[in-house]
């Protein structure tokens, strides 16, 4: 069995951005048609969305049957991809900050503690600890 490869990629990050890429082979969709096509563009000019026209019309001219779906930039992509990871980071940072106003509170308030105990003894001479007894 003979396989036409169309091209082949050595850093691949095909299961997420956190797992080490790995290589890639691509060969023909008509060679595999039970797998999904993803089709990548890159444009030099501004917005990439207006382009979804031309592509399409493209596609269509190649297989009318194939369709255009799912598209999105790869800004939108990445951003989706690592939606979780900034919810994740913002959750450790609001909890470390209210960690930090915490302890802020905690170290005021023992130091305002041991102030107003200082100034008591000091008023109160009469008052005498057990321990200087």
């Amino acid at each position: 069995m003979w396989f036409t490869v169309v091209g082949v990629v050595g850093d691949m990050h095909r299961r997420g951005l956190e797992n080490e890429p790995s290589p890639q082979m691509f060969e023909p969709l008509a060679q595999d048609p039970s797998r999904l096509a993803t089709l990548l563009v890159r444009t030099s000019r501004g917005d990439p969305l207006k382009m979804v026209g031309t592509i399409q019309a493209a596609v269509h001219r190649v297989n009318k049957q194939v369709p255009v779906y799912g598209v999105a930039t790869l800004d939108r992509q990445l951003g989706a991809l690592l939606g979780q990871r900034r919810f994740q980071t913002s959750l450790l940072i609001g909890f470390s900050v209210v960690a930090l106003l915490m302890a802020a509170i905690g170290i005021f308030g023992l130091i305002q503690y041991s102030l107003v105990d200082a100034d008591t003894w000091d008023r109160y001479p009469h008052r005498t600890r057990r321990a200087e007894a």
